[in-house]
C-alpha cells in the first residue's frame, strides 16, 4: 500500500507531460523493466518454463506483480483528466471490498479484477492525498501517537492471525491506510543513514534486483547443503543489498529502462 500510495503522488506531475510522453515514459520505465526482469528472475530461480504461463504475464511473476498493478494504474490514470480524482480511490476500494463480500473473487477473472481494484485504490488515494499530505506531516500532539498504537496493535494481531493479512474488508483497508499515514508521518522525522538513502535514490534497481539475487543465492546454498538459517540469513541479507548496489551504475541502461532518445554522453575538453 505504501509503495502504491507514493507512486500515486507522482500521477499529476506525469500527466502534465502530455498523453504521448506520459504513455511512452510508462512503457520505457515500467513495462520494459517488467519484461526484462521477468526473464532474468525466471532464469535466476530456475523456472524458465514460467515464461510460457499466461499467469506470469497477467498477474506478474513473484515480486514483479507490483509493476503489473502500477502499469494498470497509470493507464486508468488517464481518466482523471475527466473524472474528479477523489472518485477513484472510493469506487475502487468499494468494488474490491464488496466484490469479495459477494464472492465475485470466485468467478473466472474475478480475483484478478478485484485484486487490481484493491491495490490501485491505494495508488489513487496517494494521488488525491498529495494536496493535504504536507499538512498531515506537520501535525503534532496525540493524533500520531494514537494512530501509532492502533497500527501496532493491528500489526501484532495480523502476525498472530496470518489469514488476516489477506483480508479485503473495510477494517483491513482503513487500518492499511492508517499504517501508510503513520509511515509518512514518521519518515521525515528520521535521520536516514547514507547506505539507506542510496536505496531510496535508486529504488527501482533494488526493487527489481534484490529478489532474483536472493533467490539465486538461496538455491545455490541449498545445492551446497547449507540449511542453517544462522548461516543463510545474514548472507542473503548481504546479497540482497550488494547486488543491487553493484548494478546502480547501470540504472539508466536498458537493463532497467528503455529509451530511444538517449542524451549524448558529455566528454571533457580532450574528447
Amino acid at each position: 500500500p505504501t509503495l502504491l500510495f507514493l507512486s500515486g503522488m507522482l500521477l499529476e506531475q506525469s500527466l502534465r507531460k502530455g498523453v504521448r510522453r506520459y504513455l511512452t515514459g510508462k512503457v520505457e520505465g515500467i513495462v520494459w523493466p517488467w519484461v526484462v526482469w521477468t526473464v532474468i528472475t525466471t532464469v535466476a530461480l530456475r523456472e524458465v518454463t514460467a515464461l510460457l504461463s499466461p499467469r506470469t504475464w497477467v498477474l506478474g511473476y513473484h515480486h514483479l506483480w507490483f509493476l503489473t498493478i502500477l502499469a494498470g494504474c497509470y493507464v486508468l490514470g488517464l481518466l482523471t483528466r475527466k473524472v474528479p480524482l477523489w472518485v477513484f480511490p472510493i469506487v475502487l476500494a468499494v468494488v474490491a471490498i464488496l466484490g469479495v463480500a459477494f464472492g465475485l473473487d470466485g468467478v473466472p477473472g474475478g480475483e484478478m479484477v478485484l485484486r487490481f481494484c484493491w491495490w490501485s485504490s491505494f495508488f489513487f488515494l496517494g494521488a488525491a492525498a498529495r494536496f493535504w499530505l504536507p499538512r498531515w506531516q506537520e501535525v503534532t500532539g496525540a493524533a500520531p501517537v494514537v494512530l501509532g498504537l492502533v497500527v501496532v496493535a493491528w500489526s501484532v494481531w495480523v502476525v498472530l492471525t496470518p489469514e488476516a493479512r489477506l483480508s479485503r474488508s473495510v477494517p483491513a483497508y482503513l487500518l492499511s491506510v492508517a499504517g501508510v499515514l503513520l509511515l509518512l508521518w514518521v519518515a521525515p522525522r528520521i535521520s536516514w543513514p547514507e547506505w539507506l538513502q542510496v536505496v531510496g535514490r535508486n529504488s527501482i534497481v533494488w526493487y527489481l534486483a534484490h529478489y532474483p539475487a536472493i533467490g539465486f543465492t538461496w538455491l545455490f546454498l541449498r545445492d551446497l547443503g547449507v540449511s542453517s538459517w544462522w548461516v543463510a540469513l545474514p548472507l542473503l541479507a548481504v546479497v540482497g543489498y550488494l547486488v543491487p548496489l553493484l548494478l546502480v551504475p547501470f540504472a539508466r541502461t536498458p537493463l532497467f529502462r528503455w529509451s530511444r532518445n538517449r542524451p549524448p554522453v558529455l566528454t571533457g575538453p580532450n574528447g
